[in-house]
Formats: C-alpha cells, structure tokens, sequence
C-alpha cells in the first residue's frame, strides 16, 4: 500500500506541511484487518504548483467576486513588476482595450522603471 501522488490525500497532505511549515507528516490508514503508516516528506515542487494553481483561482474566481462583477470594470490586467503597491488593475482604468502581449507594467511602475534606467545609463 502506498500514497499515489495524485490521490486527493496526497494533495492534503502537501497542503498541511506546506503551510505548517514542516518537513515531513505521516500518513496513517486503519480498518479491522491492517494498519498502514507511511511517512511523507515535503515535496517543495508540488507545494510550488498548488500554490500557483491557488493563486489563479483567488484571482480568476475568488477575487472578482469580492470586488463585484461590474461589467464596465469585468477584464483585469497584472502588473509584472514586484514592487507594484496594486498588482490588478482594471482595463478601463489604465486605458487597456485588450488583453496585453508579453510583459506589462502599470502606469507607476512604468515610471519607476524608467527612473531606474536612467540612472543605471549615467552610472
């Protein structure tokens, strides 16, 4: 008897050490006939993908709902840069009209960027 990697328990299990922080949990299944324990050690790759997979729902799904589905306001865009204070913006607001091709950044970070730049250039 082993844990599959792709059983819902494995995904529970990941779950609870990566967000308790630990390195490894045991796996315990009993019934009248057998007791089975397994250890399972943190898999930091699979922790990797349920948190990216997370954070799409959150802000496909989760976050549209919290911050209303307004249709003026439906389509969103993400800033790429790490030190954005907002991250999502609305289309309308940032004057977007579709979906935007490679890397974008907001209005702010634009500037940021730009500030950054120059002074590397007279270093």
């Amino acid at each position: 008897m082993c844990l599959s990697n792709s059983h819902q328990y494995y995904y529970q299990v990941q779950t609870q050490l990566g967000v308790c922080k630990l390195e490894r949990a045991f796996f315990v299944v009993w019934t009248l006939q057998d007791l089975h324990i397994e250890e399972v050690l943190f898999d930091d790759k699979f922790w990797g993908e349920i948190c990216a997979k997370s954070l799409h729902i959150f802000k496909t799904a989760i976050l549209p709902e919290l911050v209303g589905k307004d249709v003026e306001y439906g389509e969103m865009v993400a800033c790429v840069s790490n030190e954005c204070r907002y991250e999502w913006f609305h289309f309308n607001c940032v004057g977007v009209k579709s979906v935007p091709k490679g890397q974008w950044f907001c209005p702010d970070c634009r500037k940021l960027r730009n500030l950054k730049r120059k002074k590397t250039k007279h270093s």
